[in-house]
């Protein structure tokens, strides 16, 4: 438990021995890298009173020691579960609705941080939610290590211009992602195609056609042509999010 001692007038890890002390469950991640870029992001956030902005994880950056071992761990609000969990449980205008906050999430990033902040990993697992009593519901982005400005890297779900082996985070990726990331969340089978297996086998046009043509029946599969989003089909939204030229696809403002 990391929890406040009301005896020392501070907060401390250990097991609480006074019921009257106030403590906290938290979930716990390990970095086997103490240079993880993870780290030095958090830690840059609290230092200037961002933490937990957007609906990021709220987390904290602290060095113990296990068995004479220093270790960094990032200490966490403990949420409900991820996206992965609601797949089969959660209506599809419910699933756009959910979309639109990670959309906002985004959006405020790039207000809150920088313009140039995007993400390399977005997936259901990477995208967390918790309930309260009033029905309300919290999403929030997990694995905050997947932000970057100008990453040179790969992804879980790795868009069309990341193949080259060059492809820079921009937001025409973070658009990829979240568009990606809504299939899984419809229960779409993204690991064919989208997935960065068999993605790396492709040439790259080989890539894009198919990536338009698993859109194409999604959109089929779900009727998403006929859900209408401020008197457009969704069906389009979702064809630009993950159109197969990066500069071409919707912007996040539009979205």
């Amino acid at each position: 438990f990391y929890y406040f001692n009301e005896s020392l007038g501070k907060t401390q890890w250990n097991r609480p021995v006074n019921l009257n002390d106030r403590h906290y469950q938290v979930a716990v991640k390990t970095y086997n890298d103490p240079n993880d870029t993870e780290i030095s992001l958090v830690n840059e956030l609290e230092a200037n009173g961002k933490r937990g902005v957007c609906n990021l994880i709220n987390s904290t950056i602290l060095k113990l020691k296990y068995y004479f071992i220093d270790t960094n761990v990032s200490v966490m609000d403990i949420m409900d579960g991820t996206l992965s969990n609601l797949i089969d449980t959660t209506s599809i205008p419910d699933k756009i609705e959910i979309l639109k906050r990670i959309v906002e999430h985004f959006y405020c990033l790039k207000q809150k941080i920088s313009e140039n902040t995007n993400y390399t990993d977005l997936k259901c697992d990477n995208i967390l939610y918790k309930c309260f009593t009033n029905k309300k519901m919290k999403i929030c982005i997990g694995d905050i290590g997947g932000l970057c400005s100008g990453w040179n890297g790969s992804s879980t779900y790795p868009a069309p211009e990341f193949l080259n082996g060059n492809g820079n985070c921009t937001i025409g990726t973070l658009i990829w992602g979240m568009g990606v990331t809504f299939l899984e969340l419809l229960g779409y089978n993204t690991l064919d195609v989208f997935y960065w297996k068999p993605a790396k086998k492709m040439s790259k046009n080989e890539f894009q056609y198919k990536c338009v043509k698993e859109t194409e029946k999604a959109i089929q599969q779900y009727k998403l042509n006929e859900i209408f989003v401020k008197n457009t089909p969704f069906s389009y939204i979702l064809m630009e999010m993950l159109h197969p030229f990066a500069n071409e696809r919707i912007s996040l403002s539009k979205l």
